[in-house]
């Protein structure tokens, strides 16, 4: 019985941690939101994925690790302009 309590107790403390890292993320989420903060450029992966797609090679001229998220976008990518007619697709 005595250690159905202390099994108890130790999930109710994994609990409460749990709640206040959660509370932490929300908060400063929040202050993210409020002060636009802008923490990751979501255009930047589909501009890679289109460089790629015209041909160039950023990687080779100037390579950084963000640069893969363009590889793998690349064959979407490929697919959208394919299947979208005309430059109104990208805009």
């Amino acid at each position: 019985m005595e250690e159905m309590h202390q099994k108890r107790r130790s999930l109710l403390i994994i609990d409460i941690i749990a709640l206040l890292v959660l509370f932490g993320l929300t908060v400063g989420y929040y202050n993210i939101i409020i002060h636009s903060v802008n923490v990751v450029d979501e255009s930047c992966y589909l501009s890679l994925a289109h460089r790629f797609f015209l041909g160039d090679c950023p990687i080779t001229e100037e390579w950084h690790v963000n640069q893969m998220t363009g590889i793998l976008l690349l064959l979407p990518f490929s697919v959208f302009c394919s299947v979208m007619t005309g430059d109104s697709s990208l805009s």
